[in-house]
């Protein structure tokens, strides 16, 4: 699902590490967060500088896509809509 941020938003990643095995002595462990996602600029020259959606997914054809395409609607997706995604 998305993470959507505006300027200055920030997200925490919490996760149990007990299950690592140690290290020896004098190591670091490095955590590493692989993400994929989307960027949209608010650039006001832009075609829709104040709107976030469409929100764009990995198989649309192109962006923004057209009526004959759209958002995948699956459960998921509405769950997340209603739990996460609750801005204005």
């Amino acid at each position: 699902m998305f993470a959507i941020a505006a300027p200055g938003d920030e997200v925490a990643l919490t996760f149990a590490a007990g299950g690592a095995p140690p290290l020896p002595r004098g190591w670091a462990r490095t955590f590493l967060s692989v993400c994929d996602g989307f960027s949209k600029e608010m650039n006001i020259r832009s075609a829709t500088p104040d709107a976030l959606a469409p929100l764009p997914f990995h198989a649309m054809r192109g962006y923004p896509y057209g009526p004959d395409e759209r958002y995948p609607d699956t459960p998921a997706h509405r769950a997340y809509l209603e739990r996460y995604n609750t801005r204005w």
